[in-house]
Parts: C-alpha cells; sequence; structure tokens
C-alpha cells in the first residue's frame, strides 16, 4: 500500500512544459490561459453558493450544489495544467480529473432524471400571462375586500342604530309601564278619596246636627231638672203612686248621671268632628292641587286611615305607636299625592309588623315616625321593627309591579308610585334602609318649596 502511494507521488515524469519545449510565450499562454480559467471556474461556485444560501426556497437546490462541486473541480483541474507546467505529479492531476469525471457523470444523470421538470417549468409568456390572471384576480379580491369592508361598516351603523333604538324603546316601555302604574295607583287613590270624602260628608251632616242640639238638650234637661227640685221644694210628700215612680226610675241617680252622659256625648262628637276632618284632610277634594300644609296633621290622617289595623289581634299585642314630630314649617307640596306616599309606607309597616308576629309572636311591635327639619328640606321617617328586607328585595322595591305579597294582596304599584310622587313630582328622596333581625326604615326627603315655585 505504501508503495503504490509512493509511486503516485513520485516525480518520475517530465514535466508538460518540456511539450512545450520550454518556450517562453507557448509555456507562459498556457499557464496564464488555465490559471484564469480555473479563477473564472472557482468564481462561479462561489456565487452559486451564494445564491443556495439566500435563496433556500428556490427549487432543484441539489443540482446547484451538483453544478458547483463540478465546477469547481473543473478549476482545481485547470489549477494542476498549470502545476504539471513544472511538476510531473500526473498520478494527483489524474485522481482529481477522475473525481471530476465521477461528479460531472452524476450531474449529468440528475439532470436527465429532472428533465422533465425542468421541461414543466413555465415560460416566460406562460409566466406573464399567470402574472396578469393573479393581478385579475387580486383586483377582484380587493374590490371584494373593499365591497365587505363597505358592507361591514354599514352593519356596524345598523348595529348601532338598532341599539340605539332598542335602548330608546326599553326606556319608552319603562316609562310607559311607569306611568301606567302611576295611572292605576293614582286612580286608585282618587277612587279612594272620592268614597272617603263621601262618607266624611255623609257623616259630618248627622254629627254636626247633633253636636249642634245637644246644647238645647242640655239647657233643656237643665230646666227639667230644676224643675223635678223646685217640684220636691213645694211637694215633700208625694202621692203613693209618685213615689212609687221616683223609686222605680231611680230619680236621683238620673240627676247625677244625665249631665255626665250629656258631656260623653258633647265628647264623642268632637271625636267624631275630628275623624271626619282628618278624613277630609286625607282626601283633599277641596283644595287646590299645590299646597303649603303641615306635615303631622297629614301624617296623622294618614295614621287615622290604618289606626284599626294598630289594635290588638289574636296573634300579636297593639302596635305601639311612637311620635318624634320635630319643628316643621309648613312645606309646599300635592298634599293628596304625599298623603298617599304616607299611607302606602305606614300599611307596609303593619304588613312587616303583622308577618314578624305570625313567626314571632313574643315580639313587640313597634312603629315610629320621626320629621325633622334640615335647611330647605324636611325629612320623614317612618321605621318598624317588622320582618327586615334583605338586599336583593330592597334593590327591587320602586320597580313597577314588583312585589313579595301574596297572589291577591298587592300588585306592586305603591312603592313605585310613591317613588313617582317623592323623586319626580317633589323633586325629593326616599330610601329604605333595613337591617337583618332588626328595624326597616323608610326616609322621605322632601324640600321646603317646590322647585319651581322656589326659582319663580
Amino acid at each position: 500500500m505504501s508503495t503504490t502511494i509512493t509511486s503516485v507521488l513520485a516525480v518520475s515524469f517530465m514535466p508538460h512544459g518540456m511539450c512545450y519545449l520550454w518556450k517562453p510565450g507557448l509555456v507562459l499562454l498556457h499557464a496564464i490561459s488555465n490559471g484564469a480559467i480555473a479563477i473564472a471556474y472557482l468564481s462561479i461556485p462561489a456565487a452559486l453558493l451564494y445564491f443556495v444560501y439566500k435563496r433556500e426556497d428556490a427549487p432543484f437546490l441539489k443540482v446547484f450544489l451538483l453544478f458547483a462541486a463540478f465546477i469547481i473541480l473543473c478549476g482545481i483541474g485547470h489549477l494542476f495544467d498549470v502545476w504539471t507546467l513544472w511538476h510531473p505529479n500526473y498520478w494527483t492531476s489524474g485522481v482529481e480529473r477522475a473525481g471530476t469525471a465521477i461528479v460531472s457523470v452524476y450531474t449529468a444523470l440528475q439532470i436527465v432524471k429532472l428533465l422533465p421538470q425542468f421541461l414543466s417549468l413555465k415560460t416566460p409568456e406562460q409566466l406573464e400571462a399567470i402574472n396578469r390572471e393573479l393581478q385579475q384576480e387580486i383586483a377582484v379580491r380587493n374590490a371584494a375586500e373593499t365591497t365587505l369592508k363597505q358592507l361591514n361598516a354599514e352593519l356596524g351603523t345598523r348595529t348601532a342604530e338598532l341599539s340605539q333604538t332598542n335602548e330608546q324603546l326599553q326606556v319608552t316601555l319603562s316609562e310607559l309601564r311607569n306611568t301606567q302604574a302611576q295611572l292605576i295607583q293614582s286612580e286608585k287613590m282618587s277612587s279612594l278619596g272620592r268614597m272617603v270624602a263621601g262618607v266624611a260628608h255623609e257623616i259630618n251632616n248627622p254629627i254636626n246636627f247633633i253636636h249642634g242640639n245637644l246644647t238645647y238638650a242640655a239647657e233643656y234637661l237643665n230646666n227639667l231638672l230644676e224643675l223635678t227640685y223646685l217640684y220636691q221644694a213645694e211637694f215633700p210628700q208625694p202621692t203613693p203612686i209618685l213615689a212609687a215612680k221616683l223609686e222605680e226610675i231611680e230619680i236621683e241617680f238620673i240627676r247625677k248621671d244625665l249631665l255626665q252622659l250629656l258631656n260623653s256625648m258633647a265628647n264623642g262628637t268632637h271625636r267624631v268632628r275630628d275623624i271626619v276632618r282628618s278624613l277630609r284632610t286625607f282626601a283633599n277634594l277641596d283644595e287646590a292641587q299645590i299646597k303649603s300644609i303641615d306635615v303631622h296633621k297629614a301624617l296623622d290622617s294618614a295614621l287615622l286611615m290604618v289606626q284599626n289595623r294598630l289594635a290588638a289581634t289574636h296573634y300579636r299585642d297593639a302596635i305601639a305607636l311612637i311620635k318624634e314630630y320635630g319643628q316643621l314649617p309648613r312645606v309646599e307640596c300635592y298634599p293628596k299625592n304625599l298623603n298617599q306616599v304616607f299611607l302606602e309606607i305606614l300599611d307596609n309597616a303593619v304588613d312587616a309588623l303583622n308577618e314578624l308576629a305570625q313567626k314571632q309572636p313574643s315580639t313587640a311591635p313597634t312603629l315610629s315616625i320621626g320629621t325633622q327639619c334640615q335647611g330647605d328640606w324636611v325629612s320623614i321617617r317612618i321605621r318598624n321593627n317588622g320582618v327586615s328586607i334583605s338586599p336583593s328585595i330592597r334593590s327591587q322595591l320602586f320597580d313597577p309591579f314588583f312585589t313579595t305579597k301574596p297572589v291577591g294582596k298587592g300588585v306592586g304599584l305603591g312603592l313605585t308610585t310613591s317613588y313617582q310622587i317623592v323623586v319626580r313630582q317633589h323633586g325629593g328622596h326616599i330610601e329604605c334602609d333595613s337591617e337583618v333581625g332588626g328595624e326597616t326604615e323608610f326616609k322621605i326627603s322632601i324640600p321646603i318649596a317646590i322647585a319651581d315655585r322656589r326659582s319663580s
């Protein structure tokens, strides 16, 4: 093996230049020509390798690499041609040329194998036609995209308009429901007011007749009593029949009790007249729509309407009423509507007390009413220790048609109408505060003067 390598590397041949008789011009011509070819061959693979490096996505990369290897070997072969002009290393040159032959044959085979693919490549005219088709398709797609964007914009605008219209409809629906609730409740209270006013009127006439005649009746009875005293003084010994009758009717007891009876009747008529006056105050049918009123009298008239509900029942004691009235000026308001608010809250308070009494009979029911003046505002607090109101229910208290009462006990309009009256009609506030297991308080705050009158 070593002998073979030595024989290959041994210099036992004459240099190629001797074939050219060492003529300087001829030797130099071959040397320069082969050198220039070698340089050109070696620069071409560099360009090919740079192209492959930059365009990894280019097709037939393997062919490019094979061409690069083939050209490099060809360049080296020309360098050997220059070398062998002076150094007869023909074995080495032959080995290099054998490698060049192998690579060139392999490259040729690969080219033959890939020839169908080469032939399938588009011509410039075909590529230009395809490019035109692509440009047209791109234009069509761009137009479609522009149209789609316009449609999306129109759809967005339409959606926004529909959303705005829907919100307006929701607001309108809510206002209609509130108006309907207020109209229903107002009609209900108007009917109640007319009924109360009619009852008060019917009671007022006969009670005034009785009250007015009690004075004359007392005078007449005093005269008759004086006559009996005078008769006994003139005739101290009555006949047996008269004496029996006097003993039978207990004349002495009649003389003592008759005046007390008349006084009790007078007090009763006074009480009935006060009740009639309170009923007329509650109805307010004979008053202007906006009026300056005494809030305490309005509260008392509303209390009168629920007075019978405060009495003791078979499942609870009488409801203790606590009044904590402060010093209030007269307040400008809609008296009839404000009485409606007071009555609604008082009625709900009694319902809460009754419900708790059925669950906890040992609890002493209490209803407290307090008033206070705060600058240009007055506040009315109505508090009870009945069943508390949960936060989830408190958030819906003033919504139309919301109620926690059983079917037939309420339609959920009272507090909604109360809210409308206090907030929208009087420009005030109404709040509910309830502690679990504690007291529930409704606070009503209204200005002393209605806004439009204050501004004037």
